[in-house]
């Protein structure tokens, strides 16, 4: 080991090898022909198993072999891949368990050059030195691309936790061909497996291009960001809200905080803001919206200290990464952005085609979608349904734009607004007419039967168009029995379209519909549609007996409902933290747009009121 740290950085034509009395001499390394051969340690005391040469021959012939399955991987032709879009018995907890609440880097990411992925106008960057209703008419491309894997297989984890590891080990000037878990760090309490959640992690959290564009090295910033896998898993195995092991994460998670910020060196370190983050995302899974506020104004607080949004490390990661998780928070919570993430806009994102951009209602980059319309689990009606979708929140931000905006000072302008607003009217009439007739999926005979993406997607679409129509909140639109386009007399006479819908709350039925379909690959190459339907389902499962996490609910409907709320906070999270490392600009974009929906409708207002109903209904 110490020959390894030794020859870090050292030319050996140059320099002489340090002086070592018992170095050994380097060997040339063979071509091996076929499959690595075993190789036996043997040994005359059972102590001599754990000396160095015995463990340097063992790391050293499991390096071999992984190295003979990797290349054999990579020469090897992919096998076509398969969604399956299997019905999953749905896990209802069985009871409520006392949630876990807190008791009271320009420095350490690897930032790896790299061409930019989209042509934005970016300041310079700081110091890295330690920084680690209209009927469409758009014609709809038949052409399907390439297929975009956000779920890891096996062959690709392995491959990411080397290139994680090389990545370390280049930081931390050492051997790249050590055990892993000699580089990791490790959590203060020992019950903590720190290489199981780091492997988790990359299995469902990260993609390739996240060691493209930096690392996190820093050692808070590695455990912190176990803490989300962590309640992935336990939304997997249907914890009704943090596990054993989550809670004790989030408690070393605190301690850094805590830690870092009575430290002056450290207390406005790029790594302390996000291991605050870390810890933000990691709180959605119980959804405790007095500790996500807490959390997100801890975070905002850091940004108007160290000067603002710009002035963050990690040219724009950082900001990125901050702003995308507490949007996230806010839209799931229906709150209203801090000032700093409020006011703050990401860097205009320039025209270039990109095949694989999160394209959705709320961002579509050209005139027609260019993802969307190619992709391999997009039917001509879904597609239709989208672009009716975008077309609304067009219209609806543009019409509420120009109202709040344009001053009545004589009868001519009063009659371009009548004008106006009746031409308005006229094209969201026809959005929600064409809403209400579609066919439900579990319709047989049709071509959408059993088409659960499509499913999704219209459902969301009756949360959705029901909440601009009426200006209420995603969750008052959920509850069929106050739905307009439900109560309409279209959809009255049409047995197809109303489907089952009616039977449960709209949130209910999206979470049953869309545990069929393939979350776990955010959809592919409709990652952003997926976001739309999970983030716009999350908010509208916020009611007032699913609002207060910590209570032990009574009913079975209740416990159902906040279970619901969980998992789909929990779908649209992954999908933020997966998406934002490869498509930022676009994410965020989607997220503002959201939160202008959720202002103009009265989120906002509503939630004051929701919050109060919550708090009668807990006496």
């Amino acid at each position: 080991m110490a020959s390894a740290r030794g020859s870090v950085g050292k030319d050996s034509s140059k320099l002489p090898p340090d002086p070592q009395p018992n170095a050994r001499a380097s060997r040339k390394r063979v071509k091996r022909d076929g499959r690595p051969q075993f190789q036996f340690v043997t040994a005359t005391d059972p102590s001599q198993f754990r000396d160095e040469d015995a463990k340097r021959s063992v790391r050293s012939q499991a390096m071999i072999h992984w190295r003979h399955e990797d290349s054999m991987l990579k020469n090897k032709p992919l096998e076509p891949t398969v969604n399956s879009f299997q019905e999953r018995p749905d896990p209802l907890p069985p009871s409520i368990p006392a949630t876990w609440g807190p008791g009271s880097t320009s420095e350490h990411l690897v930032k790896v050059e790299q061409p930019s992925q989209y042509l934005t106008a970016r300041p310079e960057p700081s110091d890295l030195q330690h920084f680690h209703g209209v009927p469409v008419t758009t014609s709809r491309n038949q052409d399907v691309i390439e297929r975009v894997d956000y779920e890891n297989r096996h062959r690709d984890e392995e491959r990411q936790i080397q290139v994680f590891i090389e990545t370390l080990a280049s930081c931390y000037h050492i051997s790249r061909d050590l055990d892993p878990s000699t580089l990791l760090p490790r959590f203060q309490n020992p019950e903590l497996n720190t290489i199981y959640l780091v492997r988790e992690c990359i299995k469902a959290f990260t993609t390739e291009l996240i060691h493209k564009k930096w690392t996190p090295s820093h050692p808070h910033i590695i455990l912190s960001s176990t803490l989300p896998p962590s309640t992935w898993l336990d939304m997997h195995a249907g914890c009704p809200g943090d596990s054993k092991r989550t809670t004790m994460v989030k408690a070393e998670t605190i301690k850094m905080i805590n830690a870092r910020l009575r430290n002056p060196e450290t207390r406005l370190e790029d790594a302390t803001l996000m291991v605050i983050v870390n810890l933000l995302a990691g709180e959605m899974w119980s959804c405790n919206e007095k500790t996500l506020r807490m959390h997100e104004t801890a975070a905002a607080r850091f940004v108007v200290q160290r000067g603002g949004m710009d002035c963050l490390g990690g040219n724009g990661a950082i900001a990125e990464v901050t702003a995308a998780c507490c949007y996230q928070s806010d839209i799931v919570c229906e709150s209203n952005p801090p000032p700093p993430f409020q006011t703050w806009e990401p860097f205009t994102l320039a025209p270039i085609d990109l095949t694989d951009i999160p394209e959705s209602p709320l961002f579509c980059q050209k005139n027609d979608f260019t993802t969307i319309n190619r992709a391999m689990h997009c039917s001509a009606l879904t597609y239709s349904l989208l672009c009716d979708m975008r077309n609304l929140t067009d219209l609806f931000i543009s019409h509420n734009t120009k109202l709040n905006t344009t001053r009545i000072a004589d009868p001519e302008t009063s009659k371009r607004l009548d004008s106006a607003s009746f031409d308005y009217n006229m094209k969201v009439t026809g959005i929600l007419e064409r809403v209400a007739l579609l066919p439900s999926a579990d319709t047989p005979g049709l071509p959408t039967f059993n088409d659960w993406i499509y499913e999704s997607c219209r459902i969301t679409a009756l949360i959705y168009t029901a909440a601009i129509v009426m200006c209420v909140p995603f969750s008052v639109a959920a509850d069929p029995a106050r739905n307009v386009v439900l109560s309409s007399s279209v959809i009255q006479t049409d047995s197809k379209a109303r489907g089952y819908v009616l039977a449960n709350r709209l949130t209910e039925t999206l979470y049953e519909v869309l545990t069929r379909t393939d979350t776990a690959n955010l959809w592919n190459n409709m990652s952003g549609v997926f976001y739309w339907v999970s983030a716009v389902g999350a908010a509208a499962a916020r009611t007032p007996t699913a609002i207060d996490m910590t209570q032990q609910p009574e009913l079975r409907g209740e416990a159902y409902a906040m279970w619901v709320r969980r998992c789909l906070i929990m779908f649209s999270t992954r999908t933020v933290i997966v998406v934002v490392f490869k498509h930022p600009i676009p994410l965020i974009m989607a997220q503002k747009r959201l939160l202008k929906v959720q202002e103009l409708i009265g989120s906002y207002s509503f939630r004051d009121f929701a919050n109060q109903t919550s708090l009668e209904l807990s006496r």
